[in-house]
């Protein structure tokens, strides 16, 4: 099955649900409840990695968001 951009984009940008999709993410807590966007932050979780934090740093949306 194949997804729209769209749908990709918008998967990406709840966070909070990224250990369904991503089996090496254990948990993500976000620290704020607007969009992502610009500075956004996330507390992610994975096995055998230290807890961080993620920041946005770009954001273009339906192209990327690198952290």
């Amino acid at each position: 099955m194949e997804a729209s951009v769209e749908r990709i984009w918008e998967a990406l940008g709840e966070a909070e649900r990224w250990p369904e999709s991503a089996p090496t993410v254990t948990s993500v807590r976000r620290f704020d409840d607007e969009p992502l966007a610009v500075a956004s932050r996330v507390r992610v979780e994975q096995p055998r990695i230290s807890r961080r934090v993620l920041v946005v740093t770009e954001l273009d949306p339906n192209r990327s968001f690198p952290g």
